[in-house]
């Protein structure tokens, strides 16, 4: 066997764990970047909501005053 064989073993062995740190680094940010991306979508339907709530119940509150002819 020659040393240049064992060289590219080490360096294929190498790779493919760095690789496969790499897969896990980036599976992990990807499942960070979706749970924060399902918050940011629960928080703007709850505002979305709350808003829509506050303007109806101040207009039922609060009529606008009919413009007389």
């Amino acid at each position: 066997m020659r040393p240049g064989n064992i060289h590219s073993c080490r360096a294929r062995y190498l790779k493919r764990n760095l690789t496969q740190d790499l897969k896990i680094k980036s599976s992990s940010i990807h499942n960070v970047t979706n749970r924060l991306h399902r918050v940011v979508c629960v928080y703007r339907a709850a505002l979305c909501a709350a808003c829509t709530i506050a303007t109806s119940w101040i207009e039922l509150r609060f009529p606008k005053p009919s413009p007389r002819p």
